[in-house]
């Protein structure tokens, strides 16, 4: 085998595995690159991502050549708490609240235990951890992704939102990507130690995971229950997560967490309203429109539904940036469909080069009428 020849089979596989590390970033994980003999010893990592109420505290990706120092905040209801870092070529220094440090060369130090398996190292902090501000100083002659996780009973959840006005105004949730560059609304529903009452909520933005690490800060709502609602003025330009921080009652001590999957944006926008129901036997027409801040030209659009009921749509629409353009998709569910059957219809717009797309989501009823 000539040297060029193993240079190349070198490269391609960098480069496969350079998609598994985008695919490990974007849901939360881990791309382990190990060799046989090291399989058993990735087990217990492995085994470590599967545990219960386990909360993400911070995730940051990072290209080679690179020296950043990431703060995170460590609250005092976290246990269990391990550093992940995965990729080649790193140093790196750990430094508590008070100052002490631990580096890649203490096995066992004054703050964790460290262990290493193919491209990834752990650190498992000592039970006794300090909480407050911790800083780790990182290193990388190649592309790195830090993950910091802990178990912990204080978590969020959200959706995206839009307000929907009538007697009984309120919001209802968004499917489809969010359009980069425009405003959104998010509905968060905290979880505290004893309840939403023992949390307070003081920041909540959008970060991109391997962008330069500033956030977009929302404007912050309460509307009760533990519903946090939330306007960002801008959707940053790229894949991004959910970040919170706030003050745990129980314990007075501030905390910090992090949705776990990257959320994909879009400058596609696709609109539709369902005004009624729909008839059995009986053809049901359904306006759309789609519109693009991004690329002119034409899009695809796709459209399916749960339950294969026939359908009619265009198959394309040619679009101006910044004007939408209307059309009009026709579902017919068969005679015999049940009254009360519910229909899930997706539709689908996407540019000819496969760069850009977006979804919506709608939900129909078919309700005979008396």
């Amino acid at each position: 085998m000539t040297a060029a020849f193993k240079r190349r089979r070198r490269s391609v596989l960098a480069a496969a595995f350079r998609d598994y590390q985008d695919i490990a970033l974007a849901s939360g994980g881990q791309a382990i690159q190990v060799s046989k003999a090291q399989l058993s010893k990735a087990t217990d990592i492995i085994l470590d991502t599967s545990t219960s109420s386990l909360v993400t505290i911070l995730q940051r990706a990072r290209s080679g050549g690179s020296e950043e120092t990431f703060p995170f905040m460590l609250d005092e209801s976290l246990k269990n708490i391990t550093i992940y870092i995965t990729g080649s070529g790193i140093t790196f220094t750990l430094t508590n609240p008070a100052g002490i440090s631990q580096n890649q060369n203490e096995a066992s130090g004054k703050l964790g235990t460290i262990k290493t398996v193919g491209n990834l190292w752990r650190i498992r902090l000592n039970s006794d951890k300090q909480s407050g501000t911790w800083k780790i100083n990182i290193k990388s002659t190649e592309l790195f992704i830090l993950k910091v996780t802990g178990q912990s009973i204080i978590t969020f959840i959200y959706d995206f939102v839009k307000k929907f006005p009538g007697s009984h105004p309120g919001y209802s949730v968004v499917t489809g990507r969010p359009e980069a560059g425009q405003p959104v609304t998010l509905m968060l529903s905290v979880i505290g130690r004893k309840g939403p009452s023992s949390v307070s909520v003081e920041e909540v933005g959008l970060v991109i995971v391997s962008g330069p690490g500033s956030v977009t800060k929302g404007a912050i709502s309460d509307v009760g229950n533990g519903d946090i609602l939330v306007t960002v003025d801008v959707v940053p330009e790229g894949e991004f997560v959910v970040v919170l921080k706030g003050t745990d009652k129980v314990s007075n001590s501030e905390f910090q967490r992090q949705s776990t999957t990257q959320v994909s944006v879009s400058k596609v926008n696709i609109q539709a309203v369902v005004g009624s129901s729909v008839e059995p036997g009986k053809t049901f027409l359904l306006p759309f429109s789609v519109m693009t801040q991004g690329s002119a030209g034409t899009y695809t659009i796709s459209a399916r539904n749960d339950r294969n009921f026939p359908m009619k749509f265009p198959e394309s629409l040619t679009l101006t940036t910044g004007t939408a353009g209307n059309q009009t998709l026709t579902i017919t569910p068969p005679a015999s469909t049940q009254s009360g059957t519910d229909v899930t219809l997706t539709i689908e717009a996407k540019s000819s080069s496969g760069a850009d797309s977006n979804y919506a989501v709608l939900k129909l009823s078919v309700v005979k009428k008396m």
